[in-house]
């Protein structure tokens, strides 16, 4: 007969072990049978309740005990009898270690390296593991169900997480605190933009989808262009909000919101990138939309002061702007997402083969007169050449414009291309108020009226009218600005002029 193999007894194992009559490993903080089965060690349980867990000398006896022990208890069938007795058996958690709250839920186990936790729960499983005592529940006697269930076991104690998680349980107490809420506003300026404002921007199929699904995509992770997106849909809601209250509050977002996006596109212009351009295009061309809608907005709201000119054509510089961004990465713009936004500005092979009509075409020819007639007031600037030059070259693109509208998928394109081929200096001189800069800028203007079905347009043809009317002179008001003033007045029958 061979020797009977020798084995270390286990005299220093938790209680739990020793009520349970298995062997102990003794591993500290929690021994390998209480990790197995996902309960709490009383190793890792301070003094007191270890006492209160201890079993009576009747029940666990001392290893060198020769008086019969008891058979183990048969197996059982677990049923919703016993796993409520399971439940109801289980030891409370000592105050230093509270459940969390139904505030701070408890954190998704992540990846664990350690043995099967998941108890497994089968007819043959003794019932000594779960308890033995029989419910008192008076609806789970009624219902006496006998089949084998699930076993729902408590959540393991935080003095566990650093063996099951790698983490301590300070840190899941952190990660559990009740997170920020999300801002339902700015929610439902996103929806108002997918579902509306993205269709409005432009008047092409293909731009539309751009902007409503292209450049939100971008804005997750450029947030100044969230901003931009989130301020252009605010103003959109504002345009059509009746009550003075909710259209107060819209404004007031798209303050914040184009605020925002000026500050962060201002950190990322010192470094574009291909990483960063097509979202800083596509933030600066909302921020020319902003600025159009909001001097005409900031002129219905406070009537201009001494120098109207301040606020004319104030979104011009934006535009040239967006010029400038692209310019500088031409080469990753034009073969990214937002090729067609850019692309839709190059008209040169657009023309008109029929040309203009004879009324148009004899009004930008007068236009030059301008740039020659030096009996026109104010006749002294053409003496420096190049402010006769700077007039001349903006009449020349101004009719570029007029002979590429008659084409509707290019008309935007058509209508703004203009202020981004101007020289600087024209607007300057723009800026400044003269004479001449402002009755070719008027002419210009009378193209937004063939976009006043656009929000974002309507209405701001009557204001740049008016405010060019406070600055010029009653010599240059006839007949030089008559036609675009009767086109602007036509298009505008049935408006409230006082609007502006």
């Amino acid at each position: 007969m061979a020797p009977r193999r020798s084995h270390k007894k286990s005299r220093a194992g938790c209680l739990r072990c020793k009520k349970r009559r298995i062997k102990c490993d003794e591993v500290h903080p929690s021994c390998g049978n209480c990790i197995k089965h996902a309960i709490e060690c009383d190793f890792t349980l301070p003094p007191e309740e270890c006492a209160a867990l201890a079993p009576s000398a009747g029940n666990v006896g001392s290893s060198n005990s020769t008086s019969p022990q008891p058979p183990p208890p048969p197996p059982a069938v677990l049923t919703i009898n016993n796993l409520n007795a399971s439940v109801d058996s289980v030891p409370s958690q000592s105050p230093s270690q509270p459940h969390p709250s139904p505030s701070q839920p408890h954190p998704l186990p992540g990846p664990i390296h350690s043995p099967d936790l998941r108890p497994s729960i089968s007819p043959s499983t003794p019932t000594s593991i779960i308890g033995a005592n029989s419910t008192t529940d008076p609806v789970l006697l009624a219902a006496d169900v006998k089949q084998p269930v699930a076993a729902a076991l408590p959540p393991p104690s935080p003095a566990l997480f650093p063996l099951l998680f790698g983490i301590s349980s300070q840190q899941v107490l952190l990660q559990s605190a009740p997170q920020e809420s999300l801002n339902m506003f700015d929610l439902s300026l996103m929806h108002n933009w997918s579902v509306s404002t993205a269709k409005t921007i432009s008047n092409r199929k293909e731009i539309q989808e751009l902007w409503r699904v292209n450049v939100p995509a971008l804005a997750v992770q450029n947030p100044f262009l969230m901003h931009s997106i989130l301020a252009i849909s605010a103003l959109h809601l504002q345009s059509t909000e009746q009550d003075h209250e909710k259209s107060i509050q819209y404004l007031t977002e798209a303050a914040h919101h184009q605020e925002q996006a000026v500050r962060g596109m201002g950190r990322s212009l010192a470094h574009i990138s291909r990483d960063n351009c097509d979202a800083l295009v596509a933030s600066s061309s909302l921020v020319v939309i902003y600025s159009f809608v909001s001097s005409r907005i900031d002129e219905i709201a406070a009537r201009p002061g001494p120098n109207p000119a301040a606020s004319l054509a104030s979104w011009v510089p934006f535009l040239r702007g967006v010029s400038s961004i692209v310019k500088q990465a031409w080469a990753w713009v034009s073969s990214g997402p937002l090729s067609p936004l850019i692309r839709q500005y190059e008209l040169s092979s657009y023309t008109n083969s029929e040309g203009l009509d004879a009324e148009t075409e004899g009004v930008l020819d007068n236009l030059y007169r301008l740039c020659t007639d030096r009996s026109l007031p104010g006749s002294e600037e053409l003496s420096d050449t190049t402010i006769s030059t700077v007039y001349f070259s903006a009449i020349a693109e101004l009719r570029k414009s007029f002979d590429t509208i008659f084409r509707w998928e290019h008309l935007i394109g058509s209508i703004f291309v203009w202020p981004i081929t101007a020289e600087d200096r024209f607007v300057e001189l723009l800026v400044e108020g003269r004479p001449r800069a402002l009755v070719i800028f008027m002419h210009y203007c009378a193209l937004f009226t063939l976009v006043e079905e656009f929000w974002w347009a309507k209405g701001s043809a009557l204001c740049e009218l008016r405010r060019c009317e406070m600055c010029l002179g009653e010599e240059w008001k006839n007949p030089w600005i008559e036609w675009p003033k009767a086109r602007i007045l036509g298009r505008d029958v049935g408006r409230v002029v006082r609007e502006c």
